[in-house]
């Protein structure tokens, strides 16, 4: 059970409450993007709202699959939805690595979202979208084995994301670009320090703090332009 678990002992739980805030911050764009899509029908909205929809979810199955591990419910708990969960799933092992490919494959198809509709390629051809759709579920299956996969490839998605707010920045000189630009660049730092956060609890800590700040960020930035809208 302990090779489950990166967080150092006394941050146990409390990396769970930033990733519940988190979960909570997603759902939030997710609902206001949507909203916007509703007033303007303009379907970039749409597929935003739809992207953190699935980053909301992504991490709501990360908490609650922590929350059993960290607890040890699966094999303690003879009642209730452990009980339920265990006899599904089998094994701790078995119920981690599940929950751990539904949160990468979630996270990774947010990630792809995003990066189609910012690099304006969301109607591309078929045969592009499924070459891609591949190699998430490729990276998302292989990072069940080898953890770094999964956030390399998150980094990568979200730098380039941040190059495509970049290039928008520049060309509109948007403040609400700007933050958003800020937004990906702290989600695609976070994603790094995660990796020597695989050996040192510490850069844990620090990577989840990161990558909260992050996501909070990009909700003022969606706040910010749902007061001008109003």
């Amino acid at each position: 059970m302990v090779n489950f678990i990166l967080s150092p002992a006394w941050f146990i739980g409390i990396d769970a409450g930033f990733e519940t805030v988190t979960m909570a911050v997603a759902a939030l764009i997710a609902l206001t993007s949507l909203k916007f899509y509703r007033l303007s029908n303009m379907k970039k909205y749409y597929y935003f709202g739809m992207a953190f929809g699935l980053l909301a979810t992504a991490f709501a199955t990360k908490v609650f699959t922590n929350l059993i591990i960290y607890y040890n419910f699966i094999e303690q708990n003879s009642f209730g939805i452990a009980q339920t969960v265990h006899k599904a799933i089998g094994p701790a092992t078995n119920f981690f690595s599940t929950g751990l490919l539904g949160y990468r494959l979630l996270t990774l198809g947010a990630l792809l979202i995003l990066y189609l509709l910012l690099s304006r390629k969301i109607r591309t051809s078929r045969s592009i979208k499924s070459l891609l759709i591949y190699f998430v579920l490729i990276a998302s299956v292989f990072s069940t084995q080898v953890t770094i996969v999964f956030h390399l490839t998150a980094a990568a998605f979200l730098f380039f994301i941040s190059m495509l707010t970049l290039k928008k920045y520049y060309q509109r000189r948007a403040k609400n670009a700007k933050y958003t630009l800020a937004a990906f660049s702290m989600l695609t730092i976070s994603q790094l320090i995660f990796i020597p956060g695989i050996y040192f609890p510490l850069a844990y800590v620090v990577a989840q703090v990161v990558q909260l700040a992050g996501f909070i960020t990009m909700l003022f930035t969606f706040r910010k332009v749902k007061n001008e809208k109003n």
